[in-house]
């Protein structure tokens, strides 16, 4: 029978070598690895099978092929796993890619380190999912690392200028940035160059506003949070559009000027809201009073004809429902086509039956973003 056995310096054909090494022995079979200088031999270790064999003195093999076949599997899911970043087949290649592409969004060699950073740290968010999601007795549970990393993503790119395709933001820290870059692309809905209004409800620091301001002749962008709507009108001048962007700071919501109080999560400024906090147990929280007004309202205050409203994006954090409800005379005239964030399934059927009112059709865009567009009337 053939044995294999792990010495530490001197093998069984009396030869020195500097390193563990494995060999096997019976069968008058001998095999001896690089034999280099080594250390002086060690007595007790010559070439006795019977001694050597002490299980003090060796791994099997068959325990070293259960650690290979560990850190195969973990290689396997650090490289392959589907992951929700991008929603890529994470190989190589990819990640290098994603890498290299943050690398190249910084405006200064300081900025580019810490967005090449940020790619790591997301990168290595794709096995520690799926391994968090099978395993629920590890140490440091999904909610834990998620209010882990958010305090991370606190501490990056504070107050930083990036650039994201081909325009400049300003962005507060890390979380902003990932905002900014994996927040869904609503460009093919477009369908190419509108005449008309663009109305961001929810604008955050004016991605969309930005983005879209050379396909509309005109763009309300809401944004309730004093820092948001301080960086949303940096970015606006930023990028030269002053003419073009049109910034309110308000809450939108089913009646106008009432004072409302938002909820703000201290470690991401993307998840405030007029409703209660939905995980009050994931950052700290802070409150802020605002003022309200209704899409209506805005219409009329910006002497916006309701046809001449063609697109509406609405992130509110669960308040989608009251914002449709102050939105009624401009669905009534059903220029306009909606992308609205809803978080629940519960939101969702009061959403799809106060749009089915004004002959809106609902259709999924993915897990939380839904598209609404009129029906075309049916002519007999």
């Amino acid at each position: 029978m053939v044995r294999h056995a792990i010495f530490p310096n001197r093998c069984a054909a009396g030869k020195n070598h500097d390193s563990i090494s494995v060999y096997s022995y019976g069968q008058n079979r001998e095999r001896c690895p690089s034999h280099v200088s080594c250390p002086p031999e060690r007595p007790e270790l010559a070439p006795s099978y019977a001694h050597a064999a002490r299980p003090s003195a060796l791994i099997t093999i068959g325990g070293a092929f259960k650690i290979y076949q560990t850190a195969n599997r973990l290689i396997s899911t650090t490289i392959s796993a589907t992951c929700a970043f991008k929603g890529a087949l994470m190989d190589p290649r990819t990640a290098i890619r994603s890498i290299f592409t943050y690398y190249r969004s910084g405006t200064t060699l300081a900025i580019r380190l810490q967005l090449v950073l940020l790619s790591i740290i997301q990168l290595s968010r794709i096995p520690a999912h799926y391994i968090s999601r099978e395993r629920a007795d590890l140490l440091l549970s999904r909610e834990r690392a998620d209010l882990l990393l958010l305090r991370v993503y606190s501490k990056l790119l504070r107050n930083a200028k990036v650039v994201y395709r081909q325009k400049c933001f300003f962005v507060q820290n890390a979380k902003d940035y990932e905002i900014l870059t994996l927040a869904p692309d609503l460009s093919p809905f477009l369908q190419g160059s509108y005449k008309g209004i663009f109305l961001d409800i929810g604008a955050h620091i004016g991605k969309y506003s930005v983005l879209f301001a050379d396909r509309f002749d005109k763009v309300i962008a809401v944004e309730p949070e004093q820092n948001n709507f301080s960086t949303l009108l940096r970015n606006i001048r930023l990028n030269k559009l002053e003419g073009k962007i049109t910034a309110l700071k308000r809450a939108v919501y089913n009646e106008s000027d009432l004072v409302v109080t938002i909820t703000l999560n201290s470690l991401n400024l993307g998840a405030h809201s007029v409703l209660s906090p939905r995980n009050s147990r994931d950052a700290p929280l802070r409150q802020q009073d605002v003022r309200t007004i209704t899409i209506d309202d805005i219409t009329r205050r910006c002497q916006v004809p309701l046809e001449d409203i063609r697109f509406v994006k609405i992130d509110v954090e669960g308040a989608e429902y009251l914002v449709l409800d102050g939105m009624r005379e401009v669905l009534a005239a059903g220029a306009a086509k909606l992308v609205i964030e809803v978080l629940d399934a519960q939101r969702v059927k009061k959403v799809t039956s106060l749009l089915a009112e004004y002959g809106y059709a609902v259709t999924q865009i993915d897990a939380i973003d839904y598209l609404a567009e009129k029906r075309p009337r049916t002519v007999w």
